[in-house]
């Protein structure tokens, strides 16, 4: 995955308006590899409906990065072996990744996951800007931008799909793909 990191400090005009503190939150832009849905089905270990927890540690392996807890809810590919898990996400209350903040405790998010290569954690998300749907209500929200490669999910090719059809889409690939 080529991945183009670019850091840019914000000035305390430009500083994050919700953060208390006064602090300044410094902003990297990352270049993700944006994969077609089918592909980022295929290329997922586990992908998992997950309950956010709570924050573990943040570490820096290149990219600033968070660990965080969560509880998978529901399995929609692979095997994990515990409902309680670490994962990586690629960003920290600081240090914005694509001003994306750290995901909010209880939230719930569809992840698509590698496992990962080392011990001090579970799983990554394949690429921050397709790897993660947001739960609202009976919809998923994709990111904050049009990610047309769910047009065959969703006919407006807008970032919002339903529930049901994101995880009949998914446990019908999976099942063609056990099926071969």
């Amino acid at each position: 995955m080529l991945v183009v990191v670019v850091v840019l400090l914000v000035s305390c005009d430009n500083s994050d308006k919700n953060n208390t503190d006064d602090e300044i939150v410094t902003s990297v832009t990352v270049d993700y590899e944006v994969y077609p849905f089918p592909e980022l089905i295929d290329c997922a270990d586990v992908i998992a409906e997950v309950q956010i927890g709570r924050v573990v540690k943040e570490i820096d392996t290149g990219t600033p990065s968070t660990i965080l807890e969560g509880e998978i809810l529901d399995v929609l590919k692979g095997e994990p072996t515990r409902r309680t898990i670490q994962f990586k996400q690629e960003t920290q209350e600081e240090i914005q990744v694509n001003g994306q903040s750290v995901y909010n405790r209880d939230d719930v998010y569809v992840f698509f996951f590698k496992e990962a290569p080392e011990d001090s954690y579970d799983y990554w998300i394949i690429s921050l800007d397709s790897g993660a749907f947001l739960a609202t209500g009976d919809v998923f929200e994709q990111g904050t931008y049009t990610y047309t490669d769910l047009e065959d999910l969703e006919p407006s090719g807008q970032s919002v799909v339903e529930r049901d059809v994101l995880k009949s889409t998914i446990a019908d690939q999976v099942s063609s793909k056990d099926d071969e």
